[in-house]
């Protein structure tokens, strides 16, 4: 790794070689992107190095804001609420320490001023393994209340070089402040022990991909567990779509049950509807639409899930009346549609406020237009 004089760690701990075991400590965006320190504990002292959550990669699903207080750098980073949304940290190095200890610490500092718990999955990975853990971030009293989780990682921390979160149900995220790696350095040998660490600039994002569509995802009746869906793809973009594989989450316990007029398949909660451009139903004019339908069933009690995003192709699609490259909110936002609510087929669903016709999702809850709701509460 390239030592970058600027961001060099202050680190030359002599290990009976001829020189000492050094490591730069670079970024993307910032020189400033991670940090490390020593601390000592009960289980007796660590070297940290720390991920900034207000400098994770650009491919994260989220983004970066300081409304709240008490953060570390003051910023601090807020994760889309829809499952699945990841947080991405910079490739890390850490390497020393005492061959005997075979574990390494992991601490995350986080706010969840709501009155729920939000669970997210850690993974830490090497591109051969993969090691997740769960994490539940429970309330902490306000969104500029923060607190740590700690997790202790069994067969230590050198072994990976990837860190990233992950979101696991509807329920939102937290805002993260950081995550830090401790790894042990109680080193007894004679000349101590080598340890040292640093970041790697993020991999850079891909080119955007274009919105080639918005789609209508109507419920158009239940019963029981299972509901129906008539989904509507509009061409908004500047080229006819011939042919189209169209994927989409269903919500946590929700799956996919049948379909028509599309092939489709399914794999856990995500779906995929597929047509030939030569179907009857698989060329999209510029300004035209198509439309097929499916059934799907829910596990859990609630309303079903309206997803906000869509993968057509080599582009996405948002749902009908959402705007930027997601519609689901962060997990700071109030609840959507205020107290009006429909009684739709005896589920209560908020009725949204940015729109008045169809369905949709805001705040990362579904909700129905005004005009789409027969029977206002």
């Amino acid at each position: 790794m390239r030592i970058n004089s600027a961001v060099q760690l202050l680190l030359t701990i002599t290990i009976g070689l001829s020189s000492p075991l050094l490591f730069a400590q670079t970024s993307a965006s910032s020189s400033s992107s991670s940090s490390s320190s020593t601390s000592s504990s009960s289980g007796g002292s660590f070297y940290m190095l720390r991920l900034q959550g207000d400098e994770v990669c650009d491919t994260s699903d989220g983004f970066v804001e300081h409304v709240y207080s008490g953060s570390v750098n003051d910023d601090y980073f807020n994760p889309n609420d829809e499952p699945q949304s990841y947080v991405y940290f910079p490739e890390y190095i850490l390497e020393g320490g005492p061959a005997a200890v075979s574990y390494g610490l992991v601490f995350i500092r986080y706010a969840n001023g709501s009155s729920t718990a939000k669970p997210m999955n850690l993974e830490l990975s090497n591109g051969d393994e993969t090691h997740t853990v769960e994490f539940v971030f429970e309330p902490t009293g306000g969104w500029d209340v923060w607190q740590e989780e700690r997790y202790q990682v069994e067969g230590g921390v050198t072994r990976y070089s990837k860190a990233s979160l992950y979101t696991t149900s509807d329920a939102g995220s937290p805002n993260i402040d950081y995550l830090e790696l401790g790894l042990s350095i109680n080193c007894g040998a004679p000349g101590g022990c080598g340890y040292g660490g640093g970041t790697a600039p993020c991999t850079a994002a891909p080119n955007a991909a274009p919105q080639l569509c918005e789609v209508n995802y109507d419920i158009t009746g239940s019963w029981g567990n299972t509901y129906q869906v008539n989904l509507t793809i509009n061409n908004s973009s500047e080229a006819a779509i011939e042919g189209y594989d169209i994927g989409w989450d269903l919500g946590l316990g929700e799956s996919f049950v049948s379909g028509w007029n599309a092939d489709y398949t399914s794999n856990a909660t995500r779906v995929t509807a597929s047509n030939s451009a030569s179907r009857w139903n698989g060329s999209i004019p510029v300004n035209g639409s198509i439309s097929f339908g499916f059934q799907a069933q829910r596990t859990q009690p609630g309303n079903p899930t309206i997803p906000s995003q869509f993968d057509l192709n080599e582009g996405y699609c948002l749902l009908e009346g959402a705007t930027g490259s997601s519609s689901s909110s962060s997990s700071s936002s109030s609840s959507s549609g205020g107290n009006q609510m429909c009684n739709w087929y005896g589920w209560p669903v908020s009725i949204c406020e940015n729109q008045s016709s169809g369905w949709g999702n805001e705040n990362g809850e579904t909700c129905i237009g005004i005009t789409a709701c027969g029977n206002p509460m």
